[in-house]
């Protein structure tokens, strides 16, 4: 029988967590569901909570309370995201979530809030949400929904029970491509392995017809998952040569260059709020220079008869030394 935990592909150790603390009735009054972009972080919030008011406790999605929750007609459910036009949560919609939660129920037994990325408050809004984790009511469940809980204050982050969502494997990843897109299974497979195991990036990639395979090629110089010959493997698609290779290695890098040029005029203007590259966010200006040099050189190269796949392979090895310069110098208090 379809259930809402149904209607999330993967995630098992996840769900069992909220299955075994909803059978146990110890249930937190606040939770941080986070990892990254794209891997089904809300839609499992949402499948948890109608857990919670379903006739049977099961997300049965037929009994009237699971109807109403599909509906959006729910009286016990607040969601809160970001407002059309705005690049934050605002403190005013943390102080409408306070008031309507020390509200009695309506009717259930308890009241439910999702707050989707979570990321996107800023520092007043989240010392208004620190007032009601601080003292939460006794019939309220909230989750904070983030792909980027390092933006969250400790004070609130400490208040919450955290659970993370880690990459999908390639068959759950193909099960959730079939089930939204229109694609041959090769494209499906290789938006598959640029997504790092998050199918909403999958999606997104497929239906960008190609500039999302870029970018996303582009985020991943950034990270240390995937290694040098692994990266120009996955960009040159087993072709090591061609006209082909080097225009999108070409493209990739000016997205990258685009990518460190956006975050390095934030840090230098002191913009932490909102930042346009989280995953850079915390490089000093120092270390996004280097990156943004880095870069320049490759594309440099690429401009000439050089390879492009020895060019992609010497600025992934070059880029895994600067992100641990970054993230030695976080370690020791450099970037403040």
């Amino acid at each position: 029988m379809t259930s809402s935990f149904g209607q999330v592909v993967g995630h098992k150790n996840a769900k069992s967590f909220f299955c075994g603390i909803q059978e146990t009735e110890r249930i937190a009054s606040g939770f941080l569901l986070h990892g990254d972009r794209g891997r089904g972080k809300f839609l499992l919030a949402r499948a948890f909570i109608q857990r919670l008011f379903c006739d049977d406790g099961t997300g049965c999605l037929t009994c009237p309370p699971c109807k109403r929750f599909d509906a959006g007609t729910h009286g016990d459910v607040q969601e809160v995201t970001l407002m059309p036009g705005k690049s934050r949560i605002s403190i005013d919609q943390l102080r409408d979530l306070r008031e309507w939660f020390h509200r009695a129920p309506y009717e259930a037994n308890r009241r439910c809030a999702i707050v989707d990325e979570a990321h996107l408050m800023g520092e007043e809004a989240q010392n208004s949400l620190l007032k009601l984790l601080e003292e939460p009511p006794a019939h309220g469940v909230i989750i904070l929904v983030t792909e980027n809980p390092q933006a969250l204050l400790d004070t609130v982050h400490s208040r919450l029970q955290t659970v993370y969502l880690g990459p999908l494997d390639l068959e759950d990843l193909m099960t959730v491509l079939r089930g939204n897109v229109e694609a041959t299974d090769a494209d499906m497979a290789a938006a598959a392995a640029l997504s790092n195991g998050s199918p909403g990036v999958a999606v997104d990639i497929i239906l960008d017809e190609g500039s999302g395979m870029i970018r996303e090629a582009a985020f991943r110089l950034f990270d240390l998952k995937t290694l040098p010959f692994g990266y120009s493997e996955m960009v040159s698609g087993g072709r090591p040569t061609g006209a082909e290779l080097r225009e999108k290695a070409k493209r990739i890098v000016e997205v990258a260059l685009e990518l460190v040029s956006q975050q390095l005029a934030a840090t230098v203007r002191g913009e932490k709020d909102s930042p346009p590259v989280p995953s850079l966010a915390p490089w000093s200006v120092d270390i996004l220079d280097d990156a943004q040099r880095l870069l320049l050189d490759a594309a440099g190269s690429l401009r000439s008869n050089t390879s492009p796949r020895s060019v992609l392979e010497s600025l992934k090895i070059r880029m895994h030394r600067i992100i641990g310069q970054a993230r030695r110098q976080k370690t020791v208090g450099g970037n403040r």
